[in-house]
């Protein structure tokens, strides 16, 4: 049997960029770019950038759902800010560890491991079954593409490319 492997959205940006690929939990994902040495000391001394276009997200435009479904107190999120969480089962058991987003808009922004990130994975089903089928959750992972930034001049790469201030950033 041949396993079709995914490819993330930027998956032709790495091949044009020379990056060695290889099979990641279903995905073609960049294994590196020059060395490992290089790539371990550029992330520790300047900055790195990470596809991380596999997780999962999940769009929950019902506030109260939302808190239904994680760990957290998410009232006081304010839009742009962020929270580590548990996403649980209606019995409170943990399915995933997330991340919600306050969304401008109103809703959240919950990013899933690549495990529970499919609409019918226990993830996104789990959201879902404890009150999202009026259409308010919305598997919004196709559509972005994700990049993690790593390393002490980090901070400095975000803030040429955006509007926002991120100097208060740890």
């Amino acid at each position: 049997m041949v396993v079709t492997a995914e490819r993330t959205p930027l998956y032709d940006e790495h091949v044009r960029s020379g990056a060695q690929m290889t099979n990641f939990g279903g995905w073609v994902m960049p294994l590196q770019y020059s060395s490992i040495r290089e790539e371990h000391r550029a992330v520790r001394e300047a900055v790195g950038l990470f596809d991380l276009s596999h997780m999962g997200e999940v769009r929950v435009k019902d506030e109260s759902l939302a808190q239904r479904v994680v760990s957290r107190d998410l009232t006081r999120l304010r839009p742009g800010r962020i929270q580590y969480a548990m996403l649980c089962n209606e019995a409170g058991g943990i399915i995933d560890d997330v991340l919600v987003y306050a969304v401008a808009d109103g809703g959240y922004l919950m990013v899933l491991n690549p495990a529970t990130r499919t609409a019918t994975s226990t993830g996104s089903a789990a959201i879902t079954s404890q009150g999202g089928q009026d259409g308010g959750v919305f598997n919004v992972g196709r559509d972005w593409a994700l990049i993690g930034v790593q390393g002490p001049r980090a901070v400095g790469l975000v803030q040429r490319l955006t509007g926002s201030d991120v100097g208060g950033v740890k």
